[in-house]
């Protein structure tokens, strides 16, 4: 039993692992269509929507699957959940906006933000910081409301995510987005679903075609990118299911140990990389002169992934990487790649 926890935990790492490089390609790829190195009917553009049904999905899915809330304590839980998502939140918030403000009108930005905005970063998001801000009230909701069924808090996501759309209230909307698969996520725990899920290659890689499937169809029919629900779950089961069998056949492989690996780093990751995806699409662009899409988006991705894991590794080593918002799983995946359950307990 404790092998097959440490086993569903490892799979969870590599799952984070590879929805962080998705989350950069992704980014990436809007960057581009921003700066106008791809066009805006560019075929790059369906895969940024596949990705984009289920990558942040999946983030909150394992959060709530991961979540423990019964018989804790309020200060411990405050204490944890402000130190490892409100307080990477505001002060990545800070630094971002700080640089994007710092460079407008230099060319390496593909845009700034006005001070009145960042001063309202309590209340309303900057940037991709609005998965820390709906990740925050998911504990929040999850941990008042660990009485209620988790099926009645599904319904609850989808209703809040439904009438946000309506009004068009957008912070509401990431929340209500969020906690949906948040609540399905502790649905799924509750249920044993996930240990359910395929574990040999053939189901799982039905699975893939199934949600690839579902996408396309999305995509052809012109549903908006948060609503196919779907394809959503299709992605996340396919995602996990994949990174079981990758772990039964091959625990100590390369590809193993790198997607557990940026699974640990994913929190340095996803607040650092919209930074480096600026710095080498303005190099490339504007001091190299390099305009194909093809040599700037695999050398941004690479870089955006790469150099925010080598920062964070320094911060941890010298012990600073609490003062800067990091997680200490990034040490202990650094220390002993053989125990991932004791690394997802400290970023659930």
């Amino acid at each position: 039993m404790q092998q097959d926890k440490r086993e569903r935990l490892q799979a969870f790492d590599m799952a984070k692992g590879f929805a962080i490089v998705l989350v950069v390609y992704g980014h990436g790829l809007r960057g581009l269509v921003e700066a106008h190195a791809i066009g805006p009917m560019s075929p790059l553009l369906v895969s940024d929507y596949i990705i984009y049904t289920f990558h942040m999905p999946i983030f909150f899915f394992m959060s709530g699957w991961l979540f423990h809330s019964a018989g804790k304590l309020a200060y411990p839980f405050w204490r944890s959940r402000m130190l490892t998502i409100a307080y990477p939140y505001l002060v990545w918030s800070l630094l971002q906006a700080g640089v994007q403000m710092a460079l407008a009108g230099s060319g390496l930005v593909n845009s700034t933000i006005p001070v009145a905005r960042v001063l309202a970063i309590g209340w309303s998001p900057i940037l991709i910081f609005w998965f820390l801000y709906a990740l925050f009230f998911c504990n929040i909701l999850a941990f008042y409301l660990y009485r209620v069924r988790p099926e009645i808090l599904v319904v609850g996501g989808l209703l809040m995510f439904a009438i946000a759309a309506w009004l068009h209230a957008e912070v509401f909307g990431d929340i209500g987005y969020g906690f949906l698969y948040f609540a399905l996520g502790l649905l799924a725990r509750s249920r044993g679903w996930v240990e359910r899920l395929p574990r040999t290659g053939g189901p799982a890689a039905l699975l893939v075609l199934m949600f690839l499937a579902v996408a396309f169809t999305c995509h052809a029919v012109g549903v908006p990118e948060r609503w196919p629900f779907p394809a959503a779950l299709l992605g996340i089961a396919a995602t996990l299911s994949c990174c079981f069998v990758i772990e039964d056949r091959a625990p100590r492989n390369v590809v193993t140990r790198l997607l557990a690996t940026f699974g640990c780093y994913s929190m340095g990751i996803f607040v650092m990389h919209a930074l480096m995806l600026g710095f080498v699409r303005a190099v490339m662009l504007h001091v190299l002169h390099v305009t194909n899409p093809a040599l700037i988006l695999p050398a941004a991705v690479v870089t955006g992934v790469l150099l925010p894991i080598s920062v964070q590794a320094v911060l941890v080593r010298v012990g600073l990487n609490n003062w800067a918002g990091l997680p200490f799983s990034a040490a202990q995946r650094r220390r002993d790649v053989a125990r991932p359950i004791v690394l997802l307990r400290d970023t659930a």
